[in-house]
């Protein structure tokens, strides 16, 4: 049987507890969820666990992890202690770093900080990103 999930850039303009209670409501069985480093707190990370746990969903991915050039390669340590609490399938991440292998060596960062654990992570191509096709990606 497939398996549906509703993205988290659906209801943008929403919590991640909405989403995941229109997930559950529409019958999906697992939701997005949009990571924002300058509003999420331990206790959004209690409601989004109860959200899940209340309407028998996972969390299918948490995002996003976005590669800027020159930060700093723990930026985006929270988000993944945030993926292991809420028990995320895969972190997606993104990159606008002008050079490949440096966005190689923060994927490689990033998935180290992931091992052991059963988180994938997802590297996007897009447009408007460093990495814009399959193949790049």
């Amino acid at each position: 049987m497939p398996l549906l999930s509703l993205a988290a850039g659906v209801l943008p303009d929403h919590s991640a507890v909405t989403l995941i209670e229109n997930a559950a409501a529409a019958g999906f069985d697992a939701a997005g969820v949009w990571y924002d480093a300058d509003t999420w707190t331990d206790t959004t990370t209690e409601q989004v666990c109860q959200a899940l746990q209340q309407h028998q969903l996972f969390a299918l991915d948490i995002e996003p992890v976005w590669f800027h050039p020159g930060e700093d390669s723990n930026s985006h340590q929270h988000l993944v202690e945030v993926a292991k609490a809420i028990k995320a399938r895969n972190i997606l991440c993104v990159s606008t770093e002008p050079e490949l292998i440096d966005t190689q060596r923060r994927f490689e960062q990033l998935c180290q900080k992931v091992a052991g654990t059963d988180i994938n992570v997802t590297l996007e191509f897009l447009a408007l990103s460093s990495i814009k096709t399959l193949d790049q990606a």
